[in-house]
């Protein structure tokens, strides 16, 4: 009888010591980070000094980006989800006299026609980019870079000396997944165009420096 009991133990032993490895190794798998909520605030300006129709004409573009962020473990990735611009952009213009390349006073337009753009800021940068009426998607001109996909909201207003660009109710654009080492965060950039009217038949097309937008993990 003491026998058997000395066998069995022994037989038991083992499969214990397995358990135990078991477990160690599986606490010493590293665990990916936790999902961070980001909001990215920015302001966009540009003036278009214009002397053959002695006009200046201010542009601004403002919102936020919200995004989330996590670390992959044990790379140290960061992955970039739920990209979006949140609130949608607020686009405005403004319209001043030109006086001897300055801008004074207040002046009006005819009428305009102005636009926002956006993608990746860098030349080689094409996100994939998610949104709904009124923008719309297209690779046409990118400032610095030729042409490039992008997407984009143009809209027509009559004589007026400021113009406001609501996208209010609209689903806000978002751009897919993003993912890299730190240092290598996304970075998205903005220009506007526009073509201003001083009169039915006399217009000059305007197109803006690109401005960039880069996240923080």
């Amino acid at each position: 009888m003491l026998k058997r009991i000395g066998i069995l133990a022994l037989s038991i032993f083992p499969v214990l010591a397995v358990a135990g490895a078991a477990q160690a190794s599986a606490s010493r798998v590293a665990k990916n980070g936790p999902v961070i909520n980001h909001t990215k605030n920015y302001t966009a300006t540009w003036t278009f000094k214009d002397k053959s129709l002695q006009r200046c004409v201010s542009y601004r573009v403002t919102g936020s980006i919200k995004y989330s962020t996590q670390v992959f473990e044990p790379s140290g990735d960061i992955g970039w989800t739920h990209q979006r611009l949140s609130p949608q952009p607020t686009f405005t213009a403004s319209v001043h006299a030109y006086d001897g390349g300055s801008c004074k006073g207040s002046a009006k337009l005819y009428k305009i026609s102005m636009g926002q753009h956006w993608s990746g800021y860098s030349c080689s940068f094409s996100p994939a980019i998610s949104f709904s009426a009124p923008w719309g998607i297209g690779v046409s001109f990118w400032p610095s870079c030729g042409d490039k996909s992008q997407v984009s909201y143009t809209s027509d207003y009559g004589s007026s000396s400021s113009y406001t660009q609501y996208t209010n109710g609209v689903p806000p654009v978002t751009f897919g997944y993003y993912g890299g080492l730190p240092g290598q965060n996304p970075c998205y950039g903005v220009y506007v165009s526009s073509q201003n009217y001083v009169n039915s038949s006399t217009s000059n097309i305007y197109q803006s420096s690109r401005h960039e937008i880069c996240l923080t993990s």
